[in-house]
This record gives structure tokens, sequence and C-alpha cells, in this order.
């Protein structure tokens, strides 16, 4: 029986040994693997220095990890091989230490990782909480948030001079041009030229004028519109051929301040033809646009241009009252003349509007007698003419359409 106790003492012996060998082992290799990890972490993150003192200054030796981790005597782990009875024979493990590092990867084995850390994040201590048969249990990485930059200011606007333009009276643009003849902006390399221009807005024209003139050539949608302009070129002396469509910006505005792009500028009213001046030589432009009843009128034709110094100018021009159709007289008649011996349904008619107003106390026969050449004489001294007894046409007008 005593023999069976010591086999027995002795098989659990030899376990503890190698379970507490097994333990050291991984200690010393997990030591050794987060002491070269926070080397490399640390060369990455800090000035360059030496491979040698970086292992030197962050990570111990494998032979002092594996002195700080357990005795070098290995049978002290275990009871000493003894007589007495297994019960009484206790083992006293060792705590295995705690490791740390400082800005390493996370570990989830007993592999090293090759993954580096991105710019923009930080490591924490990695923390191994426990080890149970040389496995972590716990391992802690948190991501550290990037300061953000401090937001940076949105340029100034550049200033807009609005300058409002009475309708019918004529302003003075300026605008530079590059010796291409387009229009010059900041930061052109290109020699620049003055251009002076005279504009001067002359009438609004509606939807109904453009049906009144255009329906019966076109096929209108209903909504065409347009402001009509004079433009005058002072004293070019280049030869570049001067597209004012591409020199003054020009749009619409309501009195609301709504703005309405509209079309290219054109020399027609309702034909597409590019707006080239010649110096000295006044021509009419126009602005159309599609008119729509929820906006409402325009008050303004608007051109804006840069002011040379780096803001611009807005020229409102006012566009004065709408061109409305001009409503169609009524078709005047003419009138055949009349007098003694005429006969016929004009005399009857003469007659009946001569009874009518109290002249001629007859009836109407259609005969033009005597009876009917006084009432005319009558009406005639009423109206201011001279009393003939004839109703010729100037007569008839007064007879039948005077008030």
């Amino acid at each position: 029986m005593d023999k069976r106790k010591q086999q027995s003492s002795r098989i659990r012996e030899r376990r503890l040994r190698r379970k507490y060998q097994r333990n050291i082992k991984i200690a010393i290799v997990i030591s050794l693997i987060l002491g070269l990890a926070a080397g490399f972490a640390a060369g990455r993150v800090t000035a360059p220095r030496t491979a040698s003192s970086d292992v030197a200054d962050v990570a111990p030796t494998a032979t002092s990890l594996a002195e700080t981790a357990a005795p070098t005597d290995v049978g002290a782990l275990a009871p000493a091989e003894t007589d007495e009875p297994a019960a009484t024979q206790t083992a006293q493990p060792t705590a295995v230490p705690t490791a740390s590092a400082t800005e390493t990867p996370a570990v989830e084995s007993t592999e090293v990782p090759t993954a580096e850390p991105t710019a923009t994040q930080e490591t924490n201590a990695l923390s191994l909480d426990d080890l149970e048969g040389g496995q972590v249990v716990s391992a802690t990485l948190l991501p550290t948030v990037a300061p953000s930059a401090a937001p940076t200011e949105a340029p100034a606007e550049a200033e807009v001079e609005e300058v409002v333009v009475p309708f019918g009276e004529t302003q003075e643009i300026s605008v530079e041009i590059n010796s291409d003849g387009t229009l010059h902006q900041d930061g052109d390399t290109q020699a620049t030229e003055t251009l002076n221009f005279s504009v001067r807005v002359l009438r609004y024209l509606t939807p109904e004028y453009y049906q009144e003139n255009y329906s019966t050539v076109y096929a209108l949608k209903g909504n065409e519109a347009g402001v009509e302009f004079e433009l005058l070129l002072n004293d070019y002396m280049g030869d570049a051929e001067i597209n004012a469509g591409n020199l003054l910006p020009t749009a619409l505005e309501t009195a609301d301040g709504t703005v309405i792009q509209g079309y290219v500028l054109t020399a027609t009213e309702i034909s597409v033809s590019t707006l080239t001046v010649e110096t000295n030589v006044p021509v009419n432009g126009y602005k159309r646009f599609d008119y729509s009843e929820d906006v409402g009128d325009i008050a303004y034709l608007t051109i804006t241009v840069p002011d040379g110094s780096g803001g611009t100018v807005k020229y409102m021009f006012e566009v004065g009252d709408p061109i409305r159709p001009t409503p169609t007289p009524a078709p005047t008649t003419s009138y055949s003349t009349l007098q003694s011996g005429s006969t016929g349904s004009s005399v009857m008619r003469l007659q009946e509007r001569l009874i009518e107003l109290g002249y001629l106390d007859d009836t109407a026969d259609g005969n033009f007698g005597s009876n009917t050449e006084a009432a005319v004489r009558a009406a005639q001294a009423d109206f201011g003419m001279e009393e003939t007894g004839v109703a010729d046409h100037d007569f008839q007008v007064q007879l039948y359409e005077g008030e």
C-alpha cells in the first residue's frame, strides 16, 4: 500500500512539474513577444534608434524574464520526494506575473501580429488579466480618436455694388477684355483692354406682344417675353469681334428679388442671332425669357461686371411698363352720299335714324324727298355742319356714330 501511495505521489509530482514548466515557458515566450512588439512599436512612433537599444530599453532579456517569472530551481515548484503520505504533501504554485506593453496591437494568440498601427490611431496598454493553460483570457486594445482639424473660415464673398438706372436713362458700363476678346477675370494673365458701353432699356415685351406680332409666323408657346435695349460700343480701336452676350452677363429680376436667367442676348426680338456690335454704331438687343404668372412681371434688366478691384457692380435697369397689345380699332364704314332723288335701303336707313332722333316726321319709304332733305338740314345745323341738305360721309358718321 505504501508503495502505491509513493507511486501516486510521484505521478502527481511529475504532472505538477510538467504543468509549471509549461507555464514558465509560456510566460517566457509571451514576455519575449511583448517585448519585441513594444520595441517595434516604439521604433515606429519615436525617433529612430538602434535595434539593440530598443530591445534593451523596452523588453527584458529572456533570461531576466525567466528569473522574475519563477525560481530557477524547478524542483521547488513541487513537493520533495519523501516517504510521507501524499495527502500531507502540498504544492505551492507561484503566481505568474502579468506583463504590460504600450502602443502594441491586440494579441489574441502567441503569434506576432504583422499589422502596423495607422497614423491616426494610438493603442492603449495591453493588459493580460489572467493566463490559463497558456491562453490570453482578456486583452484590451482601445483606439483613440485623432483630434479634428480646426474649422477654416469660408472666404468672404466679393462685395456687390448695386446701381439702379431709371427707365429710359443711359448708363455707361466699362469692362476689361483679354487680347482674344474674352471677358477678363481675376487671375487672367493676358494683356487687357477696356471697353466702354452705353446701355439704355427701351421696352418690356410681354407674351401678348409676341402673340400679336409673331403667332402667325411661329408656333409660340404663349409665354414668350423679353426686354429690348439699346447698346452702343464707344470708340473701340481694336480688331477683335465684340460679342455683347459674352461680355455683359445679363439677367432679369422681379421687384421682390427673384432672379430669372433667361436666354442669351440676341439681335432680334424672337429668332436666335448673336448680338455683335461695332464701334460707335448703336444696335438694339433683346433678352428673352419664359414669362410665368406665378412669378409675375419683371422690374429690372441687370448687368453684372467686375469693378476692377475684386468686387462687382450690378447695374439694375428699370424696364418700365409692359408693352401690351394695341387695341384694334373698329373698322371704319364708308358711307355713300345720299341726296334728293336717291332711293334704296341706304335712304330707308337714313330716314329711320332721322325719325329716331326726332328730325323727320314721316315714314321711312326709301325715297329721298323734300321732307328728308329738310330733316338733314336740321340735323346738320345741330351738328355744326354746313346746311347743304346732302347726307355725305361725314354727316352720316356723325349721325350714326356720334354721341
